[in-house]
């Protein structure tokens, strides 16, 4: 019996496509931090028209105590009509203490930038120039890995991209899930690919993140 090629499931294939048609512009300005930036609503008005009938997404947080500070866990899943979930989560921080906001709304404020890492993590958004991403606490090392990963691939090491996944898997999955989608969007976008090179990684990476369920 010949072997068959193992096909990436019915959600990664799903997921790809809205990743690839997915656009949510930076219309908000922080004057005082003088960046564009998206929220977690701007990020859900643009999904729900390209999720049909046939996908859902939810988010969920939970809020859990790290030493003697309070983080809240946002997991964004996005679900198909046969069961099939990806979920990415994102942790942020309540800030001890900030003027004129009450407890909730401190607790609010971070279940919004929890939500928002977590769907920009799921769907791939590019959120480098945002003061607030957790991309931009190492920008240095996700440099290297996406330029290291345009050499490895378009030279077909495939052995070293899964080295470079394995490295990554050993941090946080707060700090491991956005390198991989930055890695990601790299090889999704590269020009030196062929389709089943591309296909091939995606679905490398795509089962990394779902390892983090």
């Amino acid at each position: 019996m010949e072997n068959q090629e193992k096909k990436p499931s019915q959600i990664i294939v799903q997921l790809q496509e809205l990743q690839r048609k997915i656009k949510v512009a930076k219309n908000r300005r922080n004057d005082f931090g003088g960046f564009d930036y998206r929220s977690c609503g701007d990020i859900l008005e643009s999904i729900k028209p390209l999720l049909g009938e046939s996908l859902i997404i939810t988010l969920i947080d939970d809020v859990q105590m790290v030493g003697n500070r309070y983080y809240v866990k946002a997991t964004a899943n996005l679900i198909n009509i046969y069961g099939e979930v990806i979920s990415v989560s994102a942790f942020a921080r309540e800030v001890e203490n900030r003027v004129k906001m009450d407890e909730s709304q401190i607790t609010g404020s971070a279940s919004s930038y929890a939500r928002k890492y977590a769907l920009s993590g799921l769907l791939a958004l590019d959120d480098n120039k945002d003061a607030d991403t957790q991309s931009n606490l190492n920008k240095g090392k996700v440099a290297a890995i996406k330029e290291n990963a345009t050499k490895e691939v378009s030279s077909g090491a495939m052995e070293s991209i899964k080295k470079t996944i394995a490295s990554i898997k050993k941090l946080s999955p707060s700090k491991a899930q956005p390198k991989l989608l930055e890695l990601r969007s790299k090889i999704n976008s590269s020009k030196h690919l062929t389709k089943k090179q591309s296909d091939d990684l995606l679905l490398l990476i795509d089962e990394s993140l779902i390892s983090y369920e």
